[in-house]
């Protein structure tokens, strides 16, 4: 739990003492795509993977980093993020592998003025605001609008994520 903190306390400050170099931004700025994932194909999955149904299907969860299950469709081929919208808003996810987002799972395919794990720092130290009333949700629209803050420079910021991994 110490440990934990301290990673978490120094996170924040990383990204609140900004320096000099560091530009901010909304996510839909530094986003190539940004969407929310669809409905289960209901014909076309498994809870297991198999030679047909090898594609992981990601939903809003934290158990087995959101995997619903596997089917051979899919939305994502590049590295991007996920966050979840619904249940356990905000946490969020490094996805390298292609896949499908299912249930509303807000996919941030980043742009190349960011790096891809940064990002996901960044998304760590956000808290997001849930709208709903009886099942709190995120949306894309809330989500494009948050302002981030990161170094302009590509070396920079891999420099903070390598520290911060060692962390």
């Amino acid at each position: 739990n110490n440990a934990k903190e301290i990673f978490e306390s120094y996170l924040q400050s990383v990204f609140e003492n900004k320096g000099e170099g560091w530009e901010e931004k909304t996510i839909h700025d530094v986003s190539k795509e940004l969407f929310a994932g669809g409905d289960v194909p209901k014909d076309n999955y498994s809870k297991s993977k198999n030679e047909k149904h090898h594609i992981p299907i990601y939903s809003n969860g934290i158990k087995d980093r959101g995997l619903y299950g596997y089917t051979n469709i899919s939305r994502v081929k590049e590295p991007s993020i996920t966050i979840s919208a619904r249940g356990t808003i905000g946490y969020s996810e490094i996805r390298l592998e292609e896949y499908l987002p299912v249930v509303r799972l807000i996919v941030v395919i980043p742009n190349a003025s960011v790096d891809l794990k940064i990002l996901s720092y960044i998304f760590l130290t956000l808290n997001f605001v849930k709208s709903g009333t009886s099942i709190p949700q995120l949306t894309v629209p809330m989500v494009r609008d948050y302002k981030i803050s990161f170094p302009k420079s590509l070396e920079k910021q891999k420099q903070i994520v390598s520290k911060l991994d060692r962390l």
